[in-house]
């Protein structure tokens, strides 16, 4: 899982901290999709504390994003609010799993802007979901059956605004090489 905090460092580690603490005390699951379910579960629980936490300490919003990657037997699902993504890197091919909730995503699904436009637009860090932004969390969900060699990636908006597609399919492959030779 990654989850990356915003509203300043202080609430914004808070924030990411306690998405991290909650997901990693679930309990073993008995299949993917009860997995998810309890996952969705905790994250609605600390979807309200943060909101409490942004009350209580009088300020607009302790949030974070937060993209999960859950697997069992051959098949993983995923969980995210934000723009933190998930990559698959198959046959030398990288996939984005996950959508960006953010407004230059938007602005590109209608066909607004072109995604190079959307790097400098003055809008790329706005996003429009993360735990603790709303009193309704909206998470996206994601399945996918997994194949031998399969390289996944989680990152934040970190390191996916600093490389491209190719440039981080460059790095899975040599990763895939070097597992291949071990």
């Amino acid at each position: 899982m990654v989850a990356d905090g915003m509203g300043g460092h202080a609430v914004g580690d808070y924030a990411s901290n306690l998405v991290v603490e909650t997901l990693s005390r679930l309990a073993l699951p008995h299949s993917l999709e009860s997995l998810l379910d309890e996952a969705r579960i905790a994250l609605q629980e600390v979807n309200r504390e943060l909101l409490e936490e942004a009350a209580r300490r009088q300020v607009r919003r302790i949030g974070s994003t937060v993209v999960v990657l859950m697997a069992c037997e051959r098949f993983c699902g995923c969980l995210w609010a934000g723009d933190s993504r998930i990559y698959l890197y198959r046959d030398a091919h990288l996939t984005q799993l996950t959508r960006d909730h953010s407004r230059v995503e938007e602005l590109k699904a209608r066909g607004l802007i072109t995604a190079e436009e959307a790097v400098h637009h003055p809008a790329h860090n706005t996003i429009t979901r993360a735990v603790g932004a709303n009193t309704a969390l909206e998470l996206d969900q994601a399945w996918v059956e997994v194949a031998d060699a399969d390289i996944f990636l989680l990152c934040s908006d970190g390191l996916s605004n600093e490389l491209r597609d190719p440039e981080i399919a460059s790095v899975l492959a040599c990763a895939a090489r070097a597992a291949a030779a071990a």
